[in-house]
């Protein structure tokens, strides 16, 4: 895993075996956000407790669409978009992005309280 690996402009071909793995990535990326829209999404009511999970499942399908252009570019053999340091660019910013998602996941209950805070004192004032 040297850096002429990494960041080689005309990286070999992949495997059948390995386009294949890579393109089950890609859909269940992408499978994974359209379950988590439909069956987790949809049954959370509260705006502050839905957010967490778009930004997932956002995540997951702008992932997974990336790593099917990026295998399109590879299996095409396209000299400078098929270069392996695509997958680390992709995969800091899938860090960088969880790391912000997991921000925000803790920061629902102090929403929900403050939340439960503020339909306490409607009820009150009407």
């Amino acid at each position: 895993m040297s850096l002429a690996f990494w960041f080689s402009l005309t990286p070999p071909a992949l495997s059948i075996a390995n386009q294949r793995l890579w393109g089950g990535i890609a859909a269940a990326c992408i499978i994974a956000a359209l379950l988590v829209r439909r069956l987790v999404i949809r049954r959370l009511g509260k705006r502050f407790l839905q957010q967490p999970w778009q930004r997932l499942a956002r995540l997951l399908a702008w992932s997974g669409v990336i790593l099917l252009v990026l295998l399109f570019f590879r299996y095409e053999g396209v000299p400078f978009f098929s270069a392996r340091f695509w997958l680390l660019l992709l995969a800091l910013g899938d860090l960088t992005w969880l790391v912000v998602i997991i921000r925000a996941f803790t920061k629902v209950p102090t929403q929900k309280r403050a939340w439960e805070e503020e339909q306490t004192r409607r009820r009150y004032l009407k």
